[in-house]
């Protein structure tokens, strides 16, 4: 090793190579061994753990310490040399490529492993919502396969705004004045808020960090976005009214209940006081409410305040289970027709199969159940987190189904992804919610539902505080 390393100036050789194979430990067994010691070799790299111009350490006690041939190590080298990664030098050995070696810009990627604990999407993984599931299936297989001969009205017939209002009941939303739609999920209903209320030019507003969806939406339909503010209440009230200064602006996203991806509830006052500026400059509210079923107490939505101007939806997605795509739209009545019409030029007609699926959900009482299991588990998996995190963990309500752990920066954020992603862990990191270059905060985000048990739940947090530390 060389001497002259700035990043482990007393570690002996050994010790070097018993830290390296306690990283292979950490990396998914599913993966050819030769991946995987490419993939700790290349995290050790882009961490700085190795330097540039600094010698690995010999084929010979490589193969010794990760207890493999010396054919594996050749393999797993000669990846990292296509890759820009090291240099070989006849007769010297490995060495960390750099500028100075041969003018060519350093390639530290981390090799693209599929995370073998996904925590970056949401996943019904629960074996207890599985069987509930499956022993409805027959039953809600028929009742769907009865209703596929035939085109219904774009934003939902009798029978579907019927089972709309009962979820609307169950769930314990306040009822309403306004006129519902059904839709297939929550970013179908997103999608047809922002068709319905805004034309290609103008401009909405979201939190600086904001989920994604509203992003590839906004896109598609020609929107602009401009960013507002926000501290540990959500949007600042006086940030709002500033961006209201551009005629452009057309209409707020917001999600005041588990807000995706920063968890934040904002208060009672906050919400009133973003109603309150929305009434007074005729602003469109669109609020995403998908993680509401959740709550366990009332928590009042924008809707109740301002149901005129607020368009208002969720879905059973994040709740019941990603493939039920069954999303329910409240609309201020003034805004019916072009509701229609982005039904009609979007899916055409609710999708029958996950309608089917919430009138059974209903009717067997599995819903309620699911629904319990579901905020149980969620809240037995924050406990652990609180354990393991520490004071990483953001102060959030526990039972939400996401936590976001606050990163100083950006750069750093997105180094925890890869390098976790190099452990088999995956998450989201910020820049992929943020609308601008300096958006705050940031942090990466964590689904709890994702992980198959508690048992895997603990590894993947105990190896997000491991990286955690070691980065602070």
């Amino acid at each position: 090793m060389d001497s002259n390393s700035q990043n482990i100036p007393t570690q002996s050789e050994e010790e070097v190579l018993n830290h390296l194979r306690s990283c292979l430990d950490e990396t998914s067994e599913d993966q050819a061994i030769y991946f995987r010691i490419a993939a700790v070799l290349s995290s050790k790299i882009s961490e700085g753990y190795f330097e540039a111009g600094e010698w690995l350490p010999s084929h010979r006690s490589l193969a010794r310490s990760f207890d493999v041939n010396l054919t594996t190590i050749t393999k797993s080298l000669n990846y990292l040399k296509d890759r820009g990664v090291i240099s070989a030098q006849a007769g010297k050995g490995t060495v960390v490529r750099g500028r100075a070696l041969d003018h060519t810009p350093p390639s530290y990627d981390v090799p693209d492993v599929t995370p073998e604990i996904d925590l970056s999407v949401h996943t019904q993984t629960l074996d207890a919502v599985k069987s509930i599931l499956q022993d409805g299936a027959s039953e809600f297989f028929a009742s769907a396969t009865s209703e596929i001969y035939s085109y219904y009205p774009a934003a939902g017939d009798t029978h579907s705004l019927d089972t709309a209002r009962k979820w609307t009941r169950l769930l314990g939303f306040e009822e309403t004045e306004s006129s519902l739609a059904v839709t297939a999920g929550a970013q179908h209903a997103l999608l047809i808020a922002l068709s319905a209320c805004m034309q290609r030019g103008d401009v909405i507003l979201a939190p600086t960090v904001v989920y994604q969806g509203l992003k590839s939406s906004a896109k598609m339909l020609g929107l602009g976005i401009l960013p507002v503010k926000i501290d540990e209440d959500g949007i600042i009230p006086d940030e709002l009214e500033k961006s209201l200064r551009n005629p452009r602006v057309k209409a707020l996203f917001v999600m005041p209940n588990f807000d995706n991806p920063t968890t934040i509830t904002m208060s009672k006052e906050r919400r009133a006081a973003i109603a309150r500026i929305a009434k007074a400059h005729s602003l469109i509210l669109i609020e995403d409410d998908v993680y509401r079923p959740l709550a366990t107490d009332d928590l009042t939505s924008l809707r109740r305040l301002y149901p005129e101007g607020t368009f208002y939806f969720y879905s059973l997605s994040k709740v019941i289970t990603p493939g039920c795509r069954f999303g329910i739209l409240a609309y201020p009545p003034a805004f019916a027709n072009a509701v229609a019409t982005a039904s009609r030029g979007s899916v055409w007609m609710p999708e029958r199969y996950s309608l089917a699926i919430a009138r059974w959900l209903i009717q067997s009482g599995a819903g309620r159940e699911i629904l319990k299991i579901t905020r149980k588990t969620n809240v037995t998996r924050h406990e652990i987190a609180r354990q393991i995190l520490g004071p990483q963990l953001l102060q959030t309500r526990e039972e939400g189904n996401i936590i976001w752990l606050p990163m100083a920066t950006e750069a750093q954020a997105k180094q925890m992804k890869d390098r976790l992603a190099a452990r088999g862990v995956g998450v989201s990191a910020s820049d992929v919610f943020k609308i601008g270059e300096n958006g705050q905060p940031d942090g990466i985000r964590i689904y709890k539902s994702s992980a198959k048990n508690e048992d895997e739940w603990r590894i993947a947090l105990r190896t997000i505080a491991s990286q955690f530390h070691q980065m602070n």
